[in-house]
């Protein structure tokens, strides 16, 4: 009924009958097992922020009556506090709440209503203790309110914004029906902005922490044994373990997420979050904890349902595998230096972007959000990536650094992680790559004097996660000496060709990039020019290494001999004079090249006798 628009005088005899029958029938208002104790809240906040006077005052007293009745018939009204606060929690995320002057004024109505009325209605020690949770209530929701405030004044920086719900359901981490409300309006807020890996881990975090919820009150077969057990999907989820050490008063944990039925939902709402992110792999871990419940419950309905969902998810794992259609996103480094920044001054992040971002699009992207927070302060962009060292800077000035990033893996790792997905999920380490030489410059004017400087970062935890910048928490640099650059050079041309050679439907638009950028004689710093540099001087370096550059040099060659016979069966007509130039440079490059790897072999005459095709 309150969901329609009525007449003033319609509303004052309506909420006149609510008090009447909360009077009557607290039990059923009041039941943690009815949503009418949350409707009411709900409602009755909406009304206590209208402009109306006569309103806002009906609907203040009535909340005021619903506080006080609650403490009479359960010696304590937590269910009324814990409506209260998750309502105006989901008024506020869901927008609905954007100028909160008059509902200050209601709650401030509130608290004289509770010193006014209560002497002659409760025994002195019992109405002191209710004006004391009255206040305490109070308090508590201005606090939401200064918070609301908060996020309207960025509106417009969707990252500070995550970053205050994050705060907000960090604030509750004791309170778990609060902490619920703001990782669900995390998530709607992620889905709004197509970030459905971070909506899905806001999700994943909600069924963790009611699993753990559940385990605590009665474990029961099939249920995930707790946080724990969705390491598989969220590295993170075990911040939702400081449940145990948390003690659940009458109210809380009463709503509707908190059962089993629940928790089903919001798995299922994971999965679809999962399955729109493209991350098909995860989903699959999922259902590993969803089906059991569902055969505990010898829901054969819902059991059908999963599978032949699963079937379309594990038939999309394949697709993208063999096409390599499925693209990942992109990562930045950004560094915060200036006092206008704030509590983000002096700290470095890294920043998970959408798949294909370009640094001109994140830099132009971060120079807006500034600009519309400080119109009439200058940014200035720090283009190189090396070492800022803040005591160079102008004190009131402000920067931003922003350097390209890819997931770091250490050997070990990489025997693990053999899929495309497994190197992009769960990944906490990033390395970006500084060239310089011993005379100051970048760029050395021979490869045989090119140094370069990688720089690993750790993050606080892992992406995906509930926010789409984490973070830097450790930094490592490693000086890599020429000959280790050149041979870390020839491997990564061979991965590139290697990975061209692997698709199961060969593209010539992408081939062809990568294979002129190998077999060019005059590329800079090429392959050729990396065997003459080092290999016709090998007495200058350690030989292990230069045996490792030889063995590198022999498998490029092969692996070239293979993407050109591969670009030769993929050439049009149109083409052919193209595809005879890499041929050409190719066997020059190869003749050149095996005179250096092994002085007693003969040159290779190789194949120039190639035809064009019918």
């Amino acid at each position: 009924m309150f969901k329609k628009k009525h007449s003033l005088h319609f509303l004052k005899c309506l909420y006149a009958t609510l008090k009447i029958f909360v009077y009557k029938f607290p039990m059923t208002v009041f039941s943690p097992n009815h949503g009418y104790c949350k409707e009411l809240c709900t409602t009755t906040l909406l009304h206590c922020n209208f402009q109306n006077t006569s309103l806002r005052s009906i609907a203040s007293a009535f909340m005021y009556f619903l506080m006080e009745r609650n403490f009479k018939y359960a010696k304590n009204f937590s269910l009324v506090k814990v409506q209260t606060t998750i309502a105006l929690s989901k008024l506020i995320g869901e927008g609905l709440i954007k100028e909160p002057a008059y509902l200050r004024l209601a709650l401030g109505s509130i608290n004289r209503y509770a010193t006014s009325l209560l002497s002659s209605r409760l025994s002195s020690t019992m109405a002191q203790a209710l004006i004391t949770e009255i206040e305490a209530l109070v308090e508590r929701l201005t606090n939401v309110l200064k918070d609301s405030t908060e996020i309207l004044l960025v509106s417009t920086d969707p990252y500070t914004r995550v970053d205050i719900y994050y705060r907000l359901a960090e604030s509750y981490i004791n309170v778990p029906d609060l902490r619920v409300t703001w990782l669900d309006n995390l998530a709607e807020f992620h889905r709004k902005q197509k970030a459905y890996a971070e909506a899905a881990q806001c999700t994943i975090h909600i069924a963790a922490l009611i699993t753990e919820y559940l385990n605590i009150q009665e474990p029961s077969p099939g249920i995930p044994t707790g946080c724990n057990s969705f390491q598989t999907v969220s590295r993170s989820a075990l911040e939702e373990a400081s449940l145990v050490d948390v003690a659940i008063d009458d109210g809380s944990c009463n709503s509707g997420p908190f059962t089993e039925t629940g928790l089903l939902e919001v798995m299922d709402k994971a999965i679809g979050f999962l399955k729109r992110a493209k991350l098909y792999e995860t989903a699959n871990e999922m259902y590993k904890l969803l089906i059991p419940i569902y055969e505990k419950n010898r829901d054969y309905a819902k059991l059908a349902d999963c599978h032949g969902d699963l079937q379309t998810i594990y038939d999309q794992i394949i697709l993208v595998s063999e096409s390599s259609s499925r693209l990942f996103e992109c990562y930045y480094r950004v560094g915060f230096y200036g006092p206008d920044f704030e509590e983000l001054n002096g700290k470095e992040f890294i920043y998970k972007e959408p798949p294909l971002t370009k640094l001109g699009e994140i830099t132009e992207s971060l120079t807006h959000i500034f600009n519309k927070k400080h119109p009439n302060i200058d940014l200035k962009i720090i283009t190189n990536s090396a070492d800022v060292n803040p005591k160079e800077l102008n004190p009131t000035g402000n920067y931003l650094q922003i350097t390209a990033v890819k997931p770091y893996f250490e050997a070990w790792e990489l025997k693990e992680r053999v899929t495309a997905y497994d190197k992009n999920y769960n990944i906490n380490q990033f390395i970006f790559e500084t060239p310089f030489s011993k005379d100051g410059k970048s760029h050395a004017e021979s490869i045989a004097n090119q140094y370069k400087r990688k720089t690993i970062l750790r993050t606080r935890t892992a992406f995906p996660y509930i926010k789409k910048r984490i973070e830097v928490i450790n930094k490592q640099t490693i000086e890599v000496q020429p000959i280790e650059n050149a041979l870390e050079l020839i491997e990564q041309r061979t991965e590139s060709l290697m990975a061209e050679l692997k698709v199961s439907s060969p593209n010539i638009k992408t081939l062809q990039p990568v294979l002129q950028g190998a077999v060019r004689v005059s590329v800079n710093a090429g392959p050729l020019d990396i065997a003459k540099s080092f290999l016709g001087n090998p007495a200058k370096y350690d030989s292990r290494q230069i045996e490792n550059l030889r063995m590198s040099l022999e498998k490029f060659l092969d692996i070239c001999g293979e993407a050109l016979q591969l670009n030769k069966e993929l050439t049009s007509r149109d083409q052919w004079e193209f595809h005879l130039e890499l041929e050409e440079g190719y066997l020059k490059m190869k003749e050149e090249m095996l005179l250096l790897i092994n002085a007693q072999q003969a040159p290779s005459s190789g194949n120039t006798g190639s035809k064009p095709p019918d």
